[in-house]
């Protein structure tokens, strides 16, 4: 499977690193913080949890035409950077996304799925909530927090 996370600051990071380590996905990471993902692409994302650290490859990159096409779409900015994700997915994938394209948003605040899916038009828009902790620490390097449960919607509503 192909997935792309879009935003890699804390959670996306911590999300991304423990998605990086599953054989048989090619995983993606797109951050407008040049200096975070070149430190990604040059040394790794670090992720500490309880005092560990462990450091492994990812792919990393501020240009979604680098990607191309992904079957699922991780959208983990803030809220207000909500529209440049949804100009991202449209780089990214091509026009139009293909069908079996999966756009998911785990993101705070409320209205992020309604904003991704008016700028996705026929493309499967859905939403989560987690409860995982996260710390961005600097530049390719994260901290998971906190564990919790994450949770989607399978009709992207509620």
């Amino acid at each position: 499977m192909r997935i792309t996370i879009i935003g890699a600051g804390a959670l996306g990071g911590v999300i991304g690193w423990y998605l990086s380590g599953v054989a048989g996905h090619e995983v993606w990471l797109l951050d407008g913080w040049a200096e975070h993902v070149d430190t990604m692409r040059q040394q790794g994302l670090s992720c500490e949890r309880e005092g560990v650290v462990a450091t492994r490859p990812v792919r990393a990159t501020t240009d979604p035409a680098e990607i191309g096409p992904c079957d699922m779409v991780l959208v983990l900015v803030k809220a207000h950077q909500t529209p440049w994700a949804a100009e991202q997915i449209g780089r990214t994938q091509g026009s139009p996304l293909p069908g079996s394209s999966l756009v998911v948003t785990l993101q705070n605040g409320v209205g992020n799925r309604e904003v991704l899916a008016a700028a996705l038009p026929g493309v499967a828009v859905t939403q989560g909530v987690t409860m995982m902790g996260a710390t961005l620490l600097g530049p390719g390097q994260v901290r998971h927090a906190g564990v919790g449960s994450t949770f989607f919607h399978a009709n992207g509503e509620g």
